[in-house]
């Protein structure tokens, strides 16, 4: 799925942190350039609402960056840009 999701350019939005940490998924979210945001938690009520919230930021962190990422998306509707293991606020 990551492959197409690149191929497309799509953007890959789940709820799977581990993702990122994988080896095989990190190799492939690099060659492919996905650009992904997680959500944080899994208690966040209904997700559309959330990507209501979050969409500016989302955008933001899109036109800035071209991919590969990964974005984390809390259940406030904040949205954080993960560079390295360390998070940057794109508020």
């Amino acid at each position: 799925m990551l492959k197409k999701v690149g191929k497309k350019n799509w953007i890959l939005i789940t709820f799977d942190k581990k993702q990122r940490t994988r080896l095989l998924e990190k190799k492939l979210i690099e060659q492919f350039k996905i650009r992904e945001f997680v959500f944080t938690s899994r208690e966040i009520g209904d997700p559309g609402d959330l990507l209501v919230k979050a969409c500016r930021q989302m955008r933001a962190i899109c036109k800035k960056h071209d991919g590969p990422f990964v974005a984390s998306i809390s259940k406030s509707g904040n949205v954080y840009f993960r560079n390295d293991d360390e998070t940057e606020n794109q508020q």
